[in-house]
């Protein structure tokens, strides 16, 4: 299936400001402790992230994928030093809402249930149910399958690229208590080439030394406001059609 990388970055570095932002990294452990276990590893990478560590989280993901997502951590980084910027300069808006902030999106997830584990040839594959509070106080259940592999520092989980195209779909499945319960199935991409995450990689430190551009610009007194300075964030990261990938793995 094809898609623009440009528009996926774009969609979430000039969009998300429904978001929110949040501080700089926290201090996490020197040594991340390793994972004993494929379980551990989805309990490690998501209470890292949850806790705003998300450098120390990289050390829970597989290296095939592990340069993309540092490229999206430091671009996360980035967004929050522009917004930081925007702060000095202009004072803090209350009706801003703050871009790029996953330990924000992580802490609105209730529990994550493992319901399902696949041995494979070379590794684990494990059916994840993450449970999020609906606005109607009824729970919102998301499945999706992350591959976990064993490296040298422990059991590491291969997530799918940042930024690229999903499909979902709905599907009801058996509950814990062996009712019916509807499920948003979220398809990715499990095992992407290394051509698809060098692209990824690149595009994302485009976008980044764009954010670090436009922070200077504010920080030098460019912007006569922050609803001027955000409008050029969001050009600048505006979706480039002729930057484009031919295909990925089905999502």
């Amino acid at each position: 299936m094809s898609h623009t990388v440009y528009r996926n970055v774009a969609a979430v570095a000039a969009g998300v400001v429904l978001l929110g932002v949040g501080v700089l990294r926290a201090e996490g452990p020197a040594d991340p402790k390793p994972a004993t276990s494929p379980e551990e590893a989805v309990w490690l990478y998501h209470e890292a992230v949850r806790a705003g560590d998300l450098e120390g989280g990289l050390a829970y993901v597989s290296r095939s994928v592990r340069g993309a997502w540092r490229a999206t951590v430091t671009m996360v980084r980035a967004t929050q030093g522009f917004e930081a910027a925007l702060d000095r300069q202009f004072d803090k808006d209350p009706e801003h809402r703050r871009m790029f902030d996953p330990a924000e999106e992580m802490r609105a997830v209730k529990r994550i249930d493992i319901r399902g584990r696949q041995e494979l040839k070379t590794e684990i594959r494990l059916t994840l149910w993450k449970v999020r509070p609906g606005p109607d106080d009824k729970d919102r259940i998301t499945e999706e399958v992350v591959n976990v592999v064993q490296e040298e520092s422990g059991w590491v989980l291969q997530l799918h690229l940042p930024f690229t195209a999903a499909k979902t779909t709905k599907a009801v499945r058996q509950g814990p208590d062996g009712r019916p319960v509807e499920v948003t199935v979220l398809e990715q991409a499990i095992k992407p080439t290394p051509a698809q995450e060098a692209k990824v990689r690149e595009v994302l430190a485009r976008g980044t030394a764009i954010i670090q551009g436009i922070t200077a610009e504010v920080l030098a007194g460019k912007y006569a406001s922050r609803h001027e300075a955000i409008n050029a964030f969001r050009a600048r990261l505006a979706p480039r059609a002729e930057v484009r990938t031919e295909s990925t793995a089905p999502r």
